[in-house]
């Protein structure tokens, strides 16, 4: 017998929202505006979390999950095993985004405009051959603007613990297992298995790598919350362990703009003492210049 197709006498005045909607939780910062995923998210409860992941599948029409949203909770309670669940569901963490299609009418009327070219010049010839030819150096795939990479938001929160798993080849695994199980319309599904060689890729996408700018994880570690200077020193000597191969350039890696090496930065945020004997044992320029034309001592 199917229950679901049985009337019942109980009638409850509070509808399936509420079971999602955001309530009030005591912790010990005082009463927060949480939701219940969120909160199971932040109490690292596997289970709790399931489950209402799994109530909110039912109700996906009406009251839909951002997963995207709760990486910030993920980190906070610093559970390697909770993003893993949300990686092989959901695929977050690389920063994936849907990109608009063309409006028809705009292509139209782009078609309508005159075939003037008025851009490339090269010394006074107009290069229309080069302005269509391919960029080698345009990037190879599309990230939500001000993405941060998740390696880089772990050493912001000091998360060591899921600093690690991500230095392990389980990420690998669990966004082969989101791909293989999401559905053919699903834009990060799409966009990871346009990736050539993804385990090869992987360690950049998630930060591992320095990006155009020059900013490393490193960076993130050291701008982490105000007065946890020794959880920054730990961060830095974890992310130091886990790629002896990038010490140097973590050291001497220098922010394109700003002109800041790490030791640097330090100094400007008027970090520990210890962070800085760390960077010189590491072979640290104390004579770096930023932008400004100021030293360590400045």
């Amino acid at each position: 017998m199917d229950i679901s197709h049985r009337f019942s006498t109980l009638r409850v005045p509070v509808g399936p929202n509420a079971l999602f909607s955001t309530s009030p939780h005591l912790s010990e910062d005082g009463v927060s505006q949480w939701t219940p995923l969120a909160a199971a998210v932040r109490a690292a409860d596997m289970e709790a979390t399931k489950q209402i992941i799994a109530l909110h599948e039912l109700c996906a029409p009406l009251f839909p999950v951002d997963p995207h949203a709760e990486l910030d909770n993920i980190l906070q309670c610093d559970s390697p095993a909770m993003l893993d669940l949300f990686i092989r569901k959901f695929g977050i963490g690389l920063g994936f985004y849907e990109e608009e299609e063309n409006d028809p009418q705009e292509t139209g009327a782009v078609k309508k405009m005159p075939k003037t070219y008025l851009g490339l010049d090269v010394h006074g010839v107009k290069r229309k051959d080069l302005a269509n030819r391919n960029d080698p150096d345009a990037p190879k795939r599309v990230l939500q603007p001000h993405h941060i990479p998740l390696l880089w938001s772990a050493a912001i929160k000091h998360a060591t613990k899921i600093i690690d798993w991500l230095a392990t080849p389980t990420p690998i695994d669990a966004y082969k297992a989101f791909v293989g199980s999401a559905s053919e319309e699903d834009v990060i599904a799409k966009a990871l298995k346009k990736i050539d060689g993804m385990e090869k890729q992987l360690p950049e996408l998630l930060g591992f790598l320095p990006n155009e700018f020059g900013e490393t994880a490193v960076f993130a570690a050291l701008l982490g919350k105000y007065g946890e200077e020794q959880k920054g020193l730990a961060t830095v000597k974890q992310l130091y362990k886990l790629s002896p191969h990038l010490k140097n350039t973590f050291t001497a890696s220098r922010v394109k703009g700003a002109e800041l090496t790490p030791i640097l930065l330090v100094c400007a945020n008027n970090c520990d003492k210890d962070l800085f004997d760390f960077f010189l044992s590491h072979g640290a320029n104390p004579m770096d210049v930023d932008q400004r034309g100021c030293v360590v001592l400045i």
